[in-house]
């Protein structure tokens, strides 16, 4: 894919959810994978298509943890949009 995630990255429930996030706005992405780094915060990759470059997100688990939400959602939106121009 053009990037590896450390080994110790795991993915949780919240991985999955974000990555959904990422499907339900761009249903045609190639790739959207999610890690829980050990001080708990999310690393997400985003790639539009296999030949384009891969973008990295970090959701801080501060960020993520916020009622609203609207923070790491913004983010991914901001990456997206950077990906797409």
């Amino acid at each position: 894919m053009g990037y590896v995630m450390p080994a110790d990255y795991k993915t949780d429930q919240e991985c999955r959810w974000i990555e959904q996030f990422v499907r339900e706005l761009a249903p045609g992405i190639d790739s959207a994978e999610c890690g829980k780094q050990p001080n708990g915060d999310y690393e997400l990759w985003l790639r539009l298509h296999p030949a384009s470059r891969a973008e990295k997100v970090l959701i801080t688990r501060s960020e993520y943890d916020t009622v609203q939400a609207g923070d790491w959602k913004e983010k991914i939106k901001t990456a997206l949009q950077e990906l797409n121009a």
